[in-house]
């Protein structure tokens, strides 16, 4: 065995990782013995041309592995459009290392977090006895894989031991505001947590008291320096927002007579909000309507979409972003650990 699974922590794929996952995924399946696959059931898995398929969980971060940036070791996914669980991949060097277990672990987390509650995948046959396992059952007759043809176990996972007190809140507080339960699916948004410890950052525009994580807080402070010595004035209009205050956004606009429909494409559903986070941001700057688009016309929103990412925020809902949301130049969020 070449590593121990001590050694790596579980993290997202970025693109670095792809070329070293793409290898390390044909040299996995180029070493599967398992009577049911002919020769040329491995190759044709082995080429199948997935690239752009792993480039999308990516985005997602739906795609987990274990190992050194850009030589993964391990790999599992979660597809979101079909709650199933996909590339679950080990390197042969690292059999039995239990890199397989931490990884279909991770996605079942993850897919709890996006209010599955049942998670489907078609097992490779010479990986049925891991899945059964880990708690996965399958009928008795063989599938067959849809995407390559090859022979395949259709498994599934109940996930509702899965969910945390908090999970199951928020899905009763959309059931409460009438909003689906396969929200999080639909809108490829998690379920947000709300971090341990926040930390005073004084108070927002409105003269409001502001908490934040201690790692954001310190990374917009930064941010918020340069912009000023290049003549940018920045401006927080809100940051950390719990569970109940994002309920009560929504119930008030619903009160209103405004559309659930037309509320959700402005705002996130409760328990799904970055700002649950503690590490997301809406800003401004002097002169501008608060939370509207006219700030994408700003010099100061021209100067976070050059220099943001230096300190570790990003946009999070650009033009015709995946979750279906309405552009939003001014949320902003902290992506980084420290």
């Amino acid at each position: 065995m070449g590593a121990t699974s001590k050694q790596y922590r579980v993290r997202s794929a970025t693109e670095l990782d792809l070329p070293g996952l793409m290898q390390m995924r044909a040299r996995a399946i180029d070493q599967i013995s398992c009577s049911e696959y002919q020769r040329k059931h491995i190759v044709l898995w082995r080429d199948a041309q997935i690239l752009d398929k792993y480039r999308e969980l990516v985005q997602l971060q739906c795609l987990w592995v274990l190992g050194p940036v850009g030589k993964p070791m391990a790999s599992s996914g979660l597809r979101l459009s079909t709650l199933e669980l996909v590339a679950v991949f080990v390197d042969p060097a690292c059999l039995g290392s239990g890199y397989g277990r931490r990884l279909v672990t991770k996605a079942e987390q993850a897919a709890a977090s996006y209010g599955i509650t049942r998670l489907l995948s078609e097992a490779s046959l010479n990986a049925v006895g891991l899945y059964q396992r880990l708690g996965y059952s399958h009928g008795k007759k063989l599938a067959t894989c849809d995407r390559l043809g090859l022979p395949c176990r259709e498994m599934h996972k109940n996930l509702l031991p899965r969910q945390t007190q908090y999970q199951v809140q928020v899905l009763k507080i959309l059931q409460q505001l009438g909003i689906r339960l396969d929200y999080g699916i639909q809108h490829k948004l998690p379920i947000q947590i709300s971090p341990k410890r926040l930390v005073s950052a004084g108070n927002d525009c409105f003269n409001r008291p502001l908490k934040l994580t201690a790692a954001t807080v310190r990374a917009w402070r930064k941010m918020q320096f340069s912009a000023n010595n290049a003549g940018i004035e920045l401006q927080i209009v809100s940051g950390y927002r719990n569970l109940h205050y994002q309920t009560g956004i929504i119930q008030r606009k619903l009160d209103q007579g405004q559309d659930l429909t037309d509320i959700l494409k402005v705002s996130a559903a409760p328990g799904f909000s970055e700002h649950h986070t503690g590490c997301a941001l809406d800003l401004n700057t002097p002169d501008c309507q608060a939370l509207e688009n006219e700030f994408a016309d700003t010099n100061a929103y021209h100067w976070l979409s050059q220099h943001a990412n230096r300190f570790g925020f990003v946009e999070s809902y650009p033009q015709n972003n995946v979750h279906a949301l309405a552009w939003e130049p001014w949320h902003w969020r902290f992506n980084r650990k420290g």
